[in-house]
């Protein structure tokens, strides 16, 4: 490995935001010098009122929004940034299972939506199937007339058009996975 060449990333140590602001353009900071460790096994909760940054803070984690000021690091490696790559934020997000709060459908088939960060051409179906399967949608998507293949989850008659499958209690907003991805 070259030094310009990305680090794979690990979960082994932490996850930790040094710190960290966040503003929108041309707005005031939404998150102000936070500073955040979270280890391998641990959960947290956020609670505060609406507007107070939690689903802006859970966005960085990801790596869906870059901090204004501050780093985000795992295992000490940083996300992005002068000395990393993005190809280091990809592959962070590849281990990374997210339920959010509000449902967001890319304009794509329902494989490419399971998949959501893997090139069309490197989607293996056997992982997507498993990734639905463990959601518990598998039976709900292969109902579907065209299956994984749908553009719209909304397609169908009546009876195939319900709301997608509710997490089980104890499924956690933001929960690491190992090589079990839906690539």
């Amino acid at each position: 490995m070259t030094s310009n060449e990305p680090c794979p990333l690990t979960f082994k140590r932490a996850l930790e935001l040094r710190g960290v602001t966040f503003r929108h353009p041309n707005g005031p900071p939404v998150l102000h010098d936070i500073d955040l460790t979270i280890r391998p096994g641990e959960w947290i909760g956020l609670v505060r009122t609406i507007g107070s940054g939690k689903s802006t803070l859970l966005d960085l984690l990801i790596g869906l929004l870059s901090p204004s000021q501050g780093s985000i690091l795992v295992d000490g490696l940083p996300l992005e940034g002068p000395d990393s790559a993005t190809d280091r934020r990809r592959d962070w997000q590849r281990r990374l299972a997210h339920v959010p709060q509000t449902i967001f459908q890319a304009d794509s088939t329902i494989a490419a939506n399971i998949a959501f960060g893997v090139p069309v051409d490197q989607i293996d179906p056997r992982r997507v199937a498993w990734a639905a399967a463990l959601a518990q949608a598998l039976d709900f998507i292969t109902a579907l007339p065209k299956g994984f293949d749908n553009g719209d989850w909304r397609e169908g008659s009546a009876a195939e058009r319900r709301p997608a499958p509710t997490p089980r209690p104890g499924q956690g907003a933001l929960q690491t996975r190992g090589s079990h991805g839906a690539r």
